[in-house]
């Protein structure tokens, strides 16, 4: 049975886990550890020591004697590599080497799916990057490309152990809201997943061409295009696309022609290489509307899980490792229901069933809610969250992976065009959730989220504090020095006053500079493009509040001055 079957696979990975932890602990100790990978790491790494810091050669040679590494993942290094002026080769004259090792994962069964272990020494120079598995390699490698950085013009690297695996096995994200991305923004959208360790992103726009109202129209090849492209990307940063349709507004679930309908539209992905699929039946009124259902089907969910059931063998009978998925019609809670009764009695053990939480867009999930979803369905849910404020995910229990294989986010408020480009902040806080969960810390993420977005920690503050200062509204506390200046400033007594004002005028300044310097560093053409505007405002407000500054106190009061500079500056709570 799958229920079974994945309440071993659950065991199992956390059983490896305890083992992997005491190991990683037995040899590290805190005092060997100096350098706190959480500031350098995005997401941030399961158990990670960073010793010390070494001068990176000029020259490295690319050891993979085996092909472990694919051309993807080279790809990745060669950019890094490229990005700071560095030769490399396959030559075995060159000394020093980034190694690739295949880890036999039978023999040595503490090591994790999708997990790696990256070790930089110093002297001599070398990096090795064991994996048992092709994402292991990228992961290993991507976070590799983090630890360079160069300080006084001199490229150097963190060295030590990274050992490092994901939380989640599905970590994603969810495009499920109503407005609906762009061809581009979407393909923008893939791209920016892979940079942060998610695996897995599902179409399902509801007002998406074809997905819904139009569900019985087939692509054509301009559509089909677009998704070859979609296929491609993900290819390249080994995340897999998943595609789905919602016919529950109009499908006559009895009528074999209507099926024969619904089958053809995901052969035509099938036949492009999709092997997971999803079927939606949410957000609509959940009854049987026409005779012939009513004359078949005692209730709307037998309707609904027959035609699941059927779809999953003929799209086996396609591909047998295809996969699907089901989004019921009541997708939140875990009242005891006969909707739910047939779901537990009659779906195929093998769909998982989409789940939001609590409610339809949940405060918290915890993972008491999701025993509880157990014990009234059956199975556990994959989670398909609603979280879309701009700011961190906050509120999911750190151990939900334990019971819970999937944790997706639909980012919904941000699909708009004008929009669509700050999801990559929500995205990003997704991401070092469902890697790491029992160490996030959603405010340390939206900082480290905009680290990684501008290019460097400096960036990551000064491109919070310019959204801050242009009109945003963030959920999220980060360093925003001058807020801090100006409420020192306002509570300065008549001496200090002037040496408050001048501690404030050298942070605006310098914070200009850092917002200045973003699309300078950031390798994101795409944000850059979209968030100039607000970048060049945040910088204008500064100059109108460094002037306001200079006119104290001959045209404001110190009370006149601060509600001034608050109302410029977005420092007032």
């Amino acid at each position: 049975m799958f229920i079974i079957s994945q309440k071993r696979r659950q065991a199992t990975k956390l059983f490896l886990t305890a083992i992997i932890v005491m190991l990683f602990s037995a040899v590290v100790k805190a005092e060997n550890c100096p350098v706190d990978a959480a500031q350098v790491v995005y997401p941030r790494p399961r158990q990670a020591c960073l010793s010390g810091v070494a001068d990176v050669p000029n020259s490295l040679r690319i050891n993979d004697p085996k092909s472990v590494a694919d051309p993807d993942v080279i790809r990745i290094i060669k950019n890094k590599l490229k990005k700071y002026d560095l030769d490399w080769s396959f030559s075995e004259k060159t000394a020093s080497t980034i190694s690739y090792i295949p880890v036999d994962a039978k023999k040595e069964k503490s090591f994790p799916l999708e997990g790696y272990r990256l070790t930089v020494k110093g002297d001599p120079f070398s990096v090795t990057i064991e994996a048992a598995e092709p994402r292991g390699f990228q992961y290993g490698t991507l976070t590799l490309g983090q630890l360079f950085f160069k300080k006084d013009n001199v490229l150097q690297i963190y060295t030590g152990e990274i050992y490092d695996f994901p939380a989640f096995e599905v970590r994603g994200v969810l495009e499920g809201g109503y407005s609906v991305w762009s061809h581009q923004k979407r393909m923008d959208i893939l791209e920016s997943m892979g940079p942060l360790k998610m695996n897995s992103f599902l179409y399902a726009p509801k007002e998406g061409a074809k997905f819904r109202r139009r569900w019985r129209a087939m692509y054509d090849p301009e559509e089909l295009k677009e998704f070859k492209e979609y296929m491609a990307i993900c290819k390249k940063w080994k995340i897999e696309f998943s595609f789905s349709l919602s016919p529950a507004l109009s499908m006559e679930y009895s009528d074999p022609a209507e099926f024969d309908r619904l089958v053809s539209r995901y052969r035509q992905l099938q036949k492009i290489g999709v092997k997971k699929f999803g079927i939606f039946f949410d957000d609509v009124l959940p009854v049987l509307t026409t005779p012939a259902d009513k004359a078949k089907y005692g209730h709307i969910a037998e309707a609904e899980v027959d035609v699941t059931n059927r779809l999953l063998a003929s799209l086996k009978k396609q591909d047998p490792d295809a996969t699907l998925f089901f989004v019921p019609n009541q997708y939140w809670g875990w009242t005891q229901t006969k909707y739910f009764k047939i779901l537990r009695e009659k779906l195929d053990p093998s769909v998982e069933i989409g789940w939001t939480g609590r409610d339809i867009v949940s405060k918290t999930i915890t993972s008491d809610d999701v025993r509880e979803f157990i014990k009234v369905v059956g199975r556990s849910p994959a989670i398909g969250d609603n979280w879309s404020p701009l700011g961190p995910v906050r509120g999911r229990s750190p151990d939900i992976y334990k019971i819970s294989r999937n944790y997706l986010n639909n980012p919904y408020n941000f699909a708009e065009p004008h929009e669509a480009e700050l999801s990559k902040f929500v995205d990003a806080t997704v991401a070092d959730y469902g890697w790491n969960p029992e160490d996030y810390a959603p405010d340390h993420s939206m900082l480290m989220a905009a680290s990684f977005i501008a290019g460097s920690r400096q960036g990551g503050e000064a491109l919070l504090s310019a959204m801050k200062i242009s009109g945003d509204n963030i959920s999220a506390s980060f360093p925003f020095k001058v807020a801090e200046d100006v409420n020192k400033f306002k509570s300065s007594n008549e001496t200090d006053e002037r040496e408050m004002l001048d501690s404030l005028k050298i942070d605006l300044r310098a914070l200009a500079e850092n917002i200045r310097s973003i699309p300078k560093v950031s390798e994101d053409e795409t944000f850059i493009q979209y968030i100039s505007p607000r970048l060049d405002k945040a910088v204008a407000n500064i100059e109108t509040a460094l002037k306001e500054i200079e006119a104290f106190p001959s045209k404001y009061d110190k009370a006149a001055l601060t509600t001034k500079l608050n109302s410029i500056l977005r420092t007032g709570k």
